[in-house]
C-alpha cells in the first residue's frame, strides 16, 4: 500500500475530520507552512550548515549566491507575515493563521489556539519591521 497521498486526498482528510470550512482553510495553511519549511530548509543548506559550503559559493559566483541569499531571505520573511497577517486586508480574506479561530466552534479549543495565534503574532513581528 503507498503510504503517500496527493494533496487532494490530504484535503479530503482534512476536510473529513474537521468540517468543510475549517478543513479546507487548514489544507490551505498545512500546504503554505509546508513550502515555508522546504524554502527554509535550502537556505539553511545553502548558507547556515557548513562554512566550506559558504566558501565554495563565494569562490565561485560571489554576487549571484548574495542575489540568491537576500532574495530568499526576503522571500521568508514576507511569507512568515502574509501567514500571520489579519483575517483580511480590504474586504478580502487573508491566508492567515489568524482565520482559524474563526472557524472552530468550541470555546475552549478557540481559546487554546487564540493563545497560540497571539505567540506566533508576537514571535514574527521581527518580519513587519
Amino acid at each position: 500500500m503507498n503510504r503517500y497521498r496527493n494533496s487532494e486526498e490530504v484535503e479530503r482528510d482534512f476536510i473529513e475530520s474537521l468540517g468543510e470550512p475549517l478543513g479546507k482553510l487548514f489544507h490551505a495553511l498545512w500546504q503554505e507552512f509546508a513550502l515555508l519549511n522546504t524554502k527554509w530548509e535550502e537556505y539553511v543548506e545553502l548558507y547556515g550548515t557548513k562554512p566550506s559550503r559558504i566558501e565554495l559559493l563565494n569562490n565561485a559566483a560571489p554576487r549571484f549566491f548574495r542575489i540568491v541569499q537576500d532574495v530568499l531571505w526576503d522571500d521568508l520573511i514576507l511569507h512568515i507575515a502574509r501567514l500571520t497577517d489579519p483575517p483580511q486586508s480590504k474586504g478580502k480574506d487573508n491566508l492567515t493563521i489568524r482565520r482559524l479561530s474563526h472557524r472552530i466552534e468550541d470555546e475552549d479549543f478557540k481559546k487554546a489556539l487564540d493563545a497560540l495565534i497571539k505567540i506566533a503574532i508576537r514571535k514574527s513581528d521581527f518580519c513587519r519591521d
